[in-house]
Parts: C-alpha cells; sequence; structure tokens
C-alpha cells in the first residue's frame, strides 16, 4: 500500500468554497483556479481524499454537499467541519492516500497540543512525523513525504478556526492553544469517538472519557485540558439530550466524565438544526 502524507495547502480556507462549486458546476474542469497554489486537478485529488469528491463520478459527495451548505448557512464553522474532517480522515478508510494523510493530521495537532502556547518548532515536528510515520508504517524515512509546504496545508486550517489556534505573527508562527470552541466542533468530535479503534460504540451511550480518550479529544478540539469541561458543558447547553437535544455529558461517581450523543453528527452537519 502506498501511504501519502501530505496536505495540499492549495485547498485552504480560502478556496475551498470555490473548488467545491466548481466542481458542482464543472465536474470535469483541469483548467488552473484564480487563488489556489496549483491546478485545479491537483487540489481536486485533495478534495477526492478528503471524501468531498466521488472518485469515480468527479461529483461532490454528500460530506461535500454539506460542506457547500456550510458555507451558505454558517461559513464561520467551514474550517471546523474541514479540520474534523481530516481529524477522522483514516476511520475505515482503506486506502493509503487517506489512511497516511489523516494520520499525520492528527499527529500534528497532537504535536502542537503537547508542545502548548508558544514558537511553533516547524523543524521538530516535521522530523518527528517522519520518524513516527516510517516506524508506525514500516517504511524507509525517505518514502515519508512531509515537508514545510505539507505543514502549511495543516496550519492553513489551524489558522481559521474560532479562535484561532495558529497565528502567523513570526516566520515560523505562533500557537495558541483554545480555552473555547464552537459545540459543533464538539458534537463532530465526540461522533468519531463512535468509530474509533477498530469498532463501532452505539449511539446513544455514554462514552466514558479515560485519560486516552480524554487527550485525544482536547488534541482534535485543540483545547487544553483544564478548559475541557467547560468547553463540554457549553456543548450541552447548546442541545442538551435532557430537553430533546443530541448532546449530554456529566460525572459518574468514581468513574469521571462521560459524553453521549444521541445520533450520528457528521462533519459540516449541523447536529441542533
Amino acid at each position: 500500500m502506498k501511504y501519502v502524507f501530505h496536505i495540499r495547502p492549495s485547498v485552504n480556507p480560502e478556496s475551498i468554497l470555490s473548488l467545491l462549486a466548481n466542481t458542482s458546476t464543472d465536474p470535469y474542469a483541469t483548467d488552473y483556479l484564480i487563488g489556489t497554489a496549483g491546478s485545479l486537478a491537483q487540489s481536486r485529488a485533495e478534495l477526492r481524499k478528503l471524501g468531498l469528491v466521488n472518485i469515480d463520478q468527479n461529483n461532490l459527495t454528500d460530506a461535500g454537499k454539506r460542506v457547500v451548505a456550510l458555507g451558505e448557512s454558517r461559513p464561520h464553522l467551514v474550517a471546523e467541519a474541514i479540520h474534523a474532517q481530516y481529524c477522522r480522515l483514516a476511520l475505515d478508510a482503506i486506502d493509503g492516500s487517506r489512511i497516511g494523510s489523516g494520520w499525520a493530521y492528527r499527529k500534528v495537532c497532537a504535536d502542537i497540543w503537547s508542545s502548548g502556547n508558544g514558537a511553533i518548532d516547524r523543524v521538530g515536528i516535521i522530523s518527528r512525523l517522519i520518524y513516527e510515520a516510517a516506524d508506525y508504517f514500516s517504511l524507509p524515512e525517505g518514502r515519508v513525504a512531509f515537508s514545510n509546504n505539507s505543514l502549511n496545508g495543516i496550519t492553513n486550517w489551524l489558522t481559521a478556526l474560532e479562535p484561532s489556534v495558529y497565528e502567523k505573527t513570526t516566520k515560523a508562527g505562533q500557537i495558541n492553544i483554545r480555552h473555547v470552541c464552537p459545540p459543533e466542533a464538539v458534537w463532530w468530535a465526540v461522533d468519531a469517538l463512535h468509530h474509533s479503534d477498530g469498532h463501532r460504540i452505539p449511539y446513544g451511550v455514554r462514552i466514558q472519557l479515560t485519560q486516552s480518550i480524554t487527550e485525544s479529544l482536547c488534541q482534535q478540539l485543540l483545547v487544553a485540558s483544564e478548559s475541557l469541561d467547560r468547553v463540554l458543558g457549553q456543548a450541552k447547553r447548546r442541545s442538551d439530550f435532557a430537553s430533546g437535544g443530541i448532546f449530554d455529558t456529566g460525572m459518574a461517581g468514581g468513574m469521571g466524565r462521560w459524553v453521549l450523543l444521541s445520533r450520528e453528527v457528521l462533519p459540516a452537519q449541523i447536529g441542533d438544526a
């Protein structure tokens, strides 16, 4: 299996809605799109990898249509949705492109979260990812293609999160781990927990937030661990399960915090609608 770890920066918060709109109106175009860093064909390869464009028909998937609809109703959430889509890219994936890119995206987020606030260590992130990818996928390091350009493909999305996690204030860039995030981001992240570790957890069932699950959730949301309870509480108040909503969270005596999602809420899907 050939693994692809590179994240194309040509698909970014500024270009994605135009790329998707162009695909829906002219699915076979291969010309250059103004404002992107590469050809439309190359950018569509990234959209296909993201599951937003069909591989065979070269038109929008249901996920792509959800992103377009989100861009029309709540454009400020598009970057959050794409971030969530990348974070769950390897779930149930069978091709190396999705597995490798999804793994790389999550690995960079985990590295950034663990490092905390401050200047981003680009050289360290890239070198660690190449070393760990080679070990995890049993590849020679020379076959792990991940560069500063690949990292830009990730930080583009982190910049557009609300609030922003990455700021280009210095040559390298600055990391600011969040203390709040949109409730939708929480629902999308919790939904992914139902498909992790190679098994499916039914909806409507409490998921105990063990130390490893808590850390994974914080890394995807890029939220400080001390702020997670507040973030989960805000998500509950937005759509409280006890009042007919989709989300619940609480503390079980001696067992710690748990979360519950009543139904599937995929990235770009608005759970409270």
